[in-house]
């Protein structure tokens, strides 16, 4: 069954529990006998508006087992799944909610963040218990929400469950997804049923996703269709944005903006593959400046033309300040000394204030022509937690143009993570080379420091 998320300026509301007066309870009993049917809040719950979107109506109304979310960037899917989750959480007694992600390490920047901040923004931070070390979390109906990657998917055999929510399910495969359909099985609550929440951008028509799920007869599946005019909370400049690639990109506009099925073709990097441990190497540094846009510091570990790379920061909102402090936990004060950064040489200030913070930042050559040849010369070994990294790169590819011919500029969008993994393989290059008539010869001096750098130059 299809189901198109309607368009309309109607904003639905969720009533948030009301804190309850006097001492905050910060211990309470999970063990509670509650008397609310299924999906009725208790009569503590309160009266503030949580403002909701359509999509959050279209997932709280459907009815079938399989609950699929195609969509394209910033359409509210994950956001609103999220928000139903906790509604059940807190008023569905004994409910058992598991939350995955391929990779373990992706929880703790894109799941366990939203959970929690869905829980702020509904006044229930309180009043929940956290066990840290299994990941659980529970609630005062004895509800139980669990964190897990699905890297090895013996961790959920012998589970059972009454609602799976699966992000980024396009990293999951055919196999995951019917072992995860036989852990519905926990018992239920009263009218209540279990269910599969699937959230997705649909970058390939051929994923088992539409072959073997959307397109099977036999599936109990109902698919809830979004885009970016659904959210009225996106910003107007992310708006901007996902509107201009009608005018780079047909298919990446059919993707990303509209959430119809797509196949990425010109792709550019094809010389990378995911890998649990990156190698070792000389330690350099790519870094992207963002604030309304994620700020990305990328890690490089460079042996000759094989290069190992992490993702170790991708955050919004960040000021030079905090991104410092970010890049104080991340590095240690041996690679601050050691370590090259190559950072947006459009932003001169940030970097000196970076490098007067102790840090070797330099100004990076941002030639995307020059830096896409030479980042496609390196076998890439990308550490396969690196989420943002490995997603921009599965789908950056090349413009075309209204003839269909292949450009050489790359779409611009959802790129930051290359972006800055570009400024410091091909500003470094630049450095660490040295000219013989006719050719370059690599010319690596990774056991300099930042001192001895200086005065070769």
């Amino acid at each position: 069954m299809f189901q198109e998320v309607p368009q309309d300026d109607s904003i639905p509301s969720f009533a948030s529990p009301k804190r309850v007066r006097g001492r905050p309870r910060t211990n309470f009993n999970p063990k509670v006998r509650v008397k609310d049917g299924p999906g009725r809040p208790s009569k503590k719950f309160g009266k503030t508006p949580v403002k909701v979107t359509a999509v959050f109506a279209m997932n709280k109304m459907s009815d079938a087992q399989i609950i699929v979310n195609r969509g394209g960037a910033r359409s509210s899917k994950s956001y609103s799944i999220m928000q139903l989750l906790v509604e059940d959480f807190f008023s569905i007694p004994k409910i058992r909610i598991l939350i995955l992600r391929k990779a373990s390490p992706s929880l703790r920047r894109s799941c366990k963040p939203l959970f929690y901040s869905i829980l702020e923004e509904y006044n229930l931070r309180s009043r929940i218990i956290e066990v840290k070390q299994d990941s659980n979390v529970f609630s005062p109906v004895k509800g139980m929400v669990h964190f897990s990657g699905l890297d090895d998917p013996e961790k959920i055999k012998s589970t059972d469950w009454n609602e799976i929510f699966v992000e980024e399910a396009s990293e999951f495969d055919l196999a995951d997804y019917r072992q995860l359909k036989l852990r519905l099985s926990s018992p239920t609550y009263g009218s209540f049923r279990n269910r599969m929440f699937l959230s997705f951008n649909p970058q390939d028509e051929n994923s088992w996703l539409k072959t073997d799920v959307i397109d099977n007869s036999s599936e109990d599946l109902i698919e809830i269709v979004s885009n970016y005019r659904m959210n009225p909370f996106l910003s107007d400049d992310y708006r901007r944005t996902i509107e201009a690639l009608k005018y780079q990109d047909y298919n990446y506009w059919r993707i990303f903006s509209e959430g119809e099925w797509g196949k990425l073709e010109f792709l550019v990097y094809s010389h990378w593959k995911a890998v649990p441990e990156v190698s070792q190497g000389e330690v350099i540094y790519g870094l992207d400046f963002g604030f309304n846009h994620p700020s990305v510091l990328i890690k490089a570990m460079v042996d000759n033309f094989q290069v190992g790379v992490e993702q170790v920061i991708y955050m919004s909102g960040l000021t030079n300040s905090e991104l410092i402090s970010q890049m104080n936990r991340v590095m240690t004060p041996e690679e601050r000394e050691r370590c090259p950064i190559y950072a947006d040489s459009a932003e001169p200030a940030r970097i000196q204030e970076i490098n007067d913070n102790g840090y070797w930042c330099f100004p990076a050559d941002k030639s995307v022509k020059d830096g896409i040849d030479w980042v496609k010369r390196c076998q890439l070994l990308i550490k396969n937690d690196s989420d943002e990294l490995l997603k921009e790169i599965k789908g950056y590819s090349y413009q075309t143009d209204k003839n269909g011919k292949v450009m050489e500029t790359p779409v611009k969008f959802n790129d930051h993570c290359l972006d800055a993994l570009r400024y410091c393989l091909w500003s470094h290059s630049k450095r660490m080379t040295r000219d013989i008539p006719g050719i370059r010869v690599l010319d690596w001096k990774g056991d300099k420091s930042r001192d001895e750098w200086d005065s070769d130059d």
